[in-house]
């Protein structure tokens, strides 16, 4: 099974994303030309997959790609493969749709990616981006959010799972709008009760368990050390008690949450 559904954090941001796509299904069809930029371990392509036409999904990590490849083997409308978010290899105006999850926080160079994913949507394209938020609630990471006043002081809660910063999501969208893009949804995705239930938690579990867990550039095997851990497409029989959990916190969730969905159009 899908292990990472059992996740509030995950499955929150499957139920915005899924949300905003039927909208996107419903105003224009299936998208003809969508990427899917941070791919991962490929969890998520063949649901992606039943809104599109064609869709290219690609991560700079080797062993993720192989892996979601053989995972999605029977998805004929998906393709895989390496590339660089910073340094895309595809054509300006090639996708109507950009799907970009978890990833931008990984990148040192983040206005070099911001501009890449400009390049590459099309005038009236959709760019759907989630990302974990500077304000954190102190719940998920009390260490960091009380002693540290804006700094990393340890590589877990908000600043586990490899991430190199945390995105303000203020300056994700001002930097978007200048791009030539208009938003159209900007929501905070898990407030402090799912905060306090992960708190250190899920990074915990994933530096002891996950293959590649800091979510590196793995063609150097010097880089990853092999895990056993990986998902499959299935969707865990009782993840309906993970969605009540998200239904409570939603009601709770302010400014501070664990993470952020947004997303644009981009101008004609």
């Amino acid at each position: 099974m899908n292990y990472k559904q059992f996740v509030p954090t995950y499955r929150r941001r499957i139920q915005f994303v899924g949300g905003h796509l039927d909208q996107l299904l419903k105003e224009k069809g299936r998208a003809k030309n969508a990427l899917h930029l941070g791919c991962g371990e490929g969890d998520l392509d063949h649901y992606f997959s039943r809104y599109v036409e064609s869709m290219v999904s690609v991560d700079i990590n080797a062993s993720d790609v192989d892996f979601a490849r053989t995972l999605n083997h029977d998805i004929p409308n998906v393709t895989f493969q390496v590339d660089n978010a910073c340094a895309l290899s595809f054509e300006d105006d090639a996708f109507d749709l950009v799907i970009c999850l978890e990833t931008i926080e990984h990148v040192t160079d983040h206005r070099l990616m911001m501009a890449e994913l400009a390049r590459v949507c099309a005038p009236g394209a959709t760019l759907i981006l989630s990302f974990p938020s500077a304000n954190f609630p102190v719940t998920y990471d009390p260490i960091n959010r009380l002693l540290g006043r804006g700094k990393r002081l340890i590589s877990a809660g908000a600043y586990g799972f490899g991430h190199d910063w945390l995105p303000d999501p203020a300056d994700i969208r001002a930097d978007m709008i200048q791009r030539g893009f208009e938003i159209t949804a900007d929501e905070t995705l898990s407030g402090p009760v799912v905060g306090l239930i992960e708190c250190y938690v899920p990074g915990l579990l994933q530096s002891r368990l996950k293959h590649n867990a800091a979510n590196v550039d793995d063609q150097d095997p010097g880089q990853s050390t092999p895990r056993r851990l990986r998902p499959d497409r299935s969707v865990p029989k009782f993840v309906w008690a993970v969605d009540v959990l998200n239904a409570v916190d939603q009601r709770l969730t302010g400014r501070y949450s664990v993470g952020v969905g947004q997303c644009y159009r981009k101008r004609a």
